[in-house]
């Protein structure tokens, strides 16, 4: 790649930055090179390129934090972040916002606690929204920044109003519900919550990329309450290490810190 390079700039100078991007973007994995090498040339490209070059940027970051890298999820943040600051979602105006993509905007501020940013995201953008979707989005959203001043009784409440959202905006509040019954104390209410995860799980339509985590959290958060009731202290290393592995989302992040309080 390196040699390729060299002989483009030497013989290609004109296009010399936008065939760098192209090349390392689609050869390599590393993320922070690939976006600072297209933050510093996509205006080169023509705008539908450049909402394909940050696609495969975003494509990227989900492989990788997926392969465990927790720490690049707030680099998904930021990426819709400057988005949205550079009018990328701008293409979608006719057709408005796909909820998908409204629907990670959402999951992934709740991810990186970023509760004021979704404050204003939902005030300037849920005009956006599909007008079918456009309520459910918005409440999918209070319900997180309810979550975020703990005010549990109200966010719970916010969820069941909750209409029609994809599988994996609902596996999201289904996490959601078992950790602020957790932090209430509800341990007799957890029963039941935990019967309706596993039901829902069982959903057809869920992927089975999906039931695996889905596994994987019930697993550990069954362990966390196990230990909160006075289990035995020596899983409390076993679960560490089962959460440190588990692919990285909020609800186990969550677990984490529940873990470093015991």
């Amino acid at each position: 790649t390196a040699e390729l390079l060299a002989y483009i700039g030497e013989n290609y100078p004109e296009l010399a930055d936008k065939l760098n991007v192209l090349i390392v973007l689609f050869t390599e994995k590393n993320y922070l090179k690939n976006k600072e090498l297209v933050f510093k040339h996509y205006k080169l490209f023509d705008f539908s390129l450049q909402i394909s070059l940050i696609l495969s940027l975003e494509g990227l970051l989900v492989e990788l934090i997926n392969g465990g890298k927790r720490e690049l999820v707030y680099e998904r943040h930021l990426l819709h972040r400057f988005m949205l600051e550079n009018g990328m979602f701008g293409f979608y105006k006719l057709t408005k916002m796909p909820t998908a993509i409204a629907e990670n905007i959402i999951t992934i501020a709740l991810f990186c606690k970023e509760f004021q940013w979704l404050e204003g995201f939902i005030k300037l953008c849920s005009n956006d929204f599909a007008v079918e979707m456009k309520n459910n989005l918005i409440l999918f959203a209070e319900s997180c920044i309810l979550y975020s001043r703990k005010q549990y009784p109200e966010a719970m409440k916010t969820i069941r109003l909750i209409k029609n959202l994809p599988y994996y905006t609902r596996f999201v509040l289904k996490n959601l519900e078992l950790e602020m019954l957790y932090e209430m104390g509800e341990f007799t209410r957890l029963d039941y919550a935990i019967h309706s995860y596993l039901k829902f799980k069982e959903n057809k339509s869920i992927s089975a990329v999906f039931k695996k985590s889905m596994d994987q959290n019930i697993s550990a958060f069954k362990m966390l309450v196990g230990l909160t009731e006075g289990g035995k202290k020596g899983d409390l290393k076993k679960l560490k290490e089962k959460l440190k592995t588990a692919t990285p989302s909020q609800f186990t992040d969550w677990m984490l810190e529940k873990t470093a309080e015991l």
